[in-house]
């Protein structure tokens, strides 16, 4: 199994839902612009960027028929890329730390980027081993585990307090942090219960595309600006951190709704949803070449050397120059996932 046909998630072999794609698309740009440490933009984007992938997979969530097989499955689409995407990280840091400061010392660099990634903390250092986290890919290592704890309570009457009991029990339990991105994930479950509960609720037809109605739009914009406005606390799904807790829950809620419904309209901009599109549809393969640029390239000693001290000292310019150069190498890296896509299926047709 490659990282080409394993990274993207259980269910998408139906016709797919093109504003999906695009919200996804728009959640990948908010999730690159958030890793530039500028505070004017993370206040707005940690407020639904990762609940939104959460929420859009819940939305697809199929259940499969036992947790042994729900396993092998989501391992497929998601523990694969994360392997993928470690030994590429490892190496790459092997790489750069001899291009940067020479040979001496690039084992060690190697071999604790190998134990962090081995252990999968997203934002934490673990405060028993003080190993440092690894870096965004803690999503697809989340998203396992709370597909695969959907999967096993997701038709039982008590499943909502269970959801509830699994959220706080994350919170309660981040200053003990397990491996794996356990807790990320039992935090994550709240989330992907919405996304799964409003696609049982109100069916595939009442979000899809432009049907989604213009009072809903109207009431979520009007939520997650409230919400924005009453708590501006760093949300962290992978540090299991909420400022306040119902506050944040409802505003990614209202701004995951608010993303869909502009990607319902951006589906009539051609050339937009067409990029954002593909974006989204890529958006596991995405997040991992954004982790591998984050690990391997020295951005700090870059901006440092043409007179920029720290992150929160860019100008927008810059942040927006940033962006740009991230967001093209990840599609150069799409183009050539999609090149070797085209490549299985000719050899495929023609045995």
């Amino acid at each position: 199994m490659s990282i080409v046909t394993a990274s993207q998630t259980a269910g998408l072999k139906k016709p797919r839902m093109r504003h999906m794609d695009i919200a996804k698309g728009i959640g990948m740009i908010c999730i690159i612009a958030g890793h530039l440490g500028k505070p004017e933009i993370d206040n707005v984007v940690f407020s639904f960027h990762v609940p939104l992938f959460f929420i859009i997979s819940g939305w697809f969530f199929r259940s499969a028929s036992s947790t042994r097989e729900a396993a092998i499955k989501y391992a497929k689409h998601l523990l694969v890329p994360y392997i993928y995407c470690m030994v590429a990280c490892v190496l790459g840091t092997g790489v750069m730390h001899t291009l940067i400061s020479g040979p001496e010392g690039s084992w060690e660099a190697m071999a604790q980027s190998f134990v962090s990634a081995l252990y999968g903390s997203g934002s934490l250092s673990s405060p028993i081993w003080g190993i440092p986290s690894f870096g965004a890919t803690w999503f697809l290592l989340a998203l396992f585990w709370a597909l695969i704890m959907l999967n096993g309570i997701a038709k039982q009457k008590w499943t909502p307090l269970v959801v509830v009991g699994t959220f706080l029990a994350s919170i309660a339990t981040r200053d003990w942090w397990l491996p794996f991105s356990l807790q990320s994930g039992m935090c994550a479950l709240l989330f992907v219960y919405i996304g799964y509960i409003a696609k049982d609720k109100l069916g595939d037809g009442v979000l899809r595309g432009a049907t989604v109605p213009h009072w809903l739009a109207a009431t979520a914009v009007c939520v997650w600006a409230l919400a924005y406005f009453l708590d501006r606390g760093e949300m962290s799904i992978a540090r299991c951190y909420f400022t306040c807790i119902p506050v944040d829950c409802i505003g990614a809620v209202a701004g995951t709704l608010v993303v869909i419904w502009l990607s319902s309209l951006f589906e009539h901009v051609p050339v937009l949803s067409s990029a954002l599109e593909l974006l989204g549809r890529y958006s596991l393969t995405a997040m991992c070449l954004h982790l591998f640029e984050l690990k391997t390239v020295p951005w700090e000693e870059l901006l440092r050397f043409f007179g920029f001290a720290g992150d929160a000292a860019y100008p927008w310019r810059l942040c927006l120059l940033l962006i740009a150069i991230k967001l093209l190498w990840v599609y150069l890296g799409i183009g050539v996932v999609e090149a070797i896509n085209a490549h299985n299926h000719r050899q495929a047709a023609a045995a």
